[in-house]
């Protein structure tokens, strides 16, 4: 696994406005270990992300704590080249506020037994995660690409690529 970046703060920030053509248009926590990662007092809103995770994207980041933000308005196209079907040249929707992924099956070895972890699990007390608004990639009926809202249109936690959930409290 990679050695990681090491501890990371990100506090009293505005993130906004920023487009990722993967996961975590505002903020994008890969390959970062066991480093703590702590994201407090910050305004994440109206970024957006071509895969999932319009707000924060989370991959390999093992401890990562969210609190006291405010994580909204952000959008998640799935527009990224491996969501498209080939054969039909349309995507799924993808969660749009926060995202986690599963971890890889290096990180997961490192991991004691008894601490077994498959997907980052940041721990999330007191924010507001709200409207995040999901798309899908659609053809229109001449066969020009359009973005279509999702049903229902806001998916403001998910976690792909693992069996779990996200657990923010207050």
């Amino acid at each position: 696994p990679s050695t990681g970046a090491g501890p990371v703060d990100v506090y009293a920030n505005l993130i906004q406005g920023n487009l990722s053509n993967d996961d975590g248009g505002g903020l994008r926590f890969l390959m970062a270990r066991d480093f703590p990662f702590n994201v407090y007092n910050n305004m994440i809103v109206n970024n957006g992300a071509g895969d999932a995770g319009g707000g924060i994207g989370l991959r390999d980041a093992a401890r990562v704590f969210i609190h006291h933000n405010t994580i909204a308005s952000n959008d998640s196209y799935a527009t990224a080249g491996d969501l498209i079907d080939p054969i039909t040249g349309e995507s799924p929707p993808q969660p749009a506020g926060i995202v986690s992924r599963n971890h890889s099956a290096e990180l997961v070895a490192a991991f004691h037994p008894r601490r077994r972890q498959t997907y980052s699990n940041p721990e999330m007390v007191n924010n507001i995660v709200w409207q995040n608004r999901s798309f899908s990639w659609g053809l229109d009926a001449v066969g020009n690409g359009v973005l279509v809202p999702a049903d229902p249109p806001y998916w403001d936690l998910g976690v792909l690529g693992a069996v779990g959930q996200l657990n923010p409290t207050w």
